[in-house]
């Protein structure tokens, strides 16, 4: 922060977790027109066999299981970033993220 400024909470907008409006409009486009996101990505996952498309996909995939682990970076230099943890808890993530895309299609099958 700058001098002379200080922190302030919200003032105005929308409230926490509300969507935008294009955000919805959107939703409710693709809802009425039976379309679903991750049964399409599953398909495109399905039929390729290039490595790099299916790991995208799989990363976009894990967007709609986990949300993004938060990180808590320390407001000063004298506190040093724990990078060992921060390995681990994303290895964590990945993994359950693909545990259950793995369990998916299994049922699948």
């Amino acid at each position: 922060m700058t001098e002379g400024t200080k922190k302030r909470g919200r003032t105005g907008g929308r409230q926490k977790g509300t969507p935008n409006k294009l955000t919805h409009a959107m939703k409710d486009y693709l809802e009425w027109k039976n379309f679903s996101v991750p049964q399409k990505l599953m398909d495109l996952y399905e039929d390729t066999s290039n490595e790099l498309l299916k790991y995208k996909i799989l990363e976009l995939m894990t967007t709609y299981c986990y949300p993004i682990p938060k990180v808590d970076i320390p407001d000063n230099d004298t506190d040093p970033i724990d990078v060992e943890n921060m390995l681990e808890q994303f290895e964590h993530v990945s993994n359950e993220a693909l545990a259950v895309i793995a369990n998916r299609e299994k049922k699948d099958q």
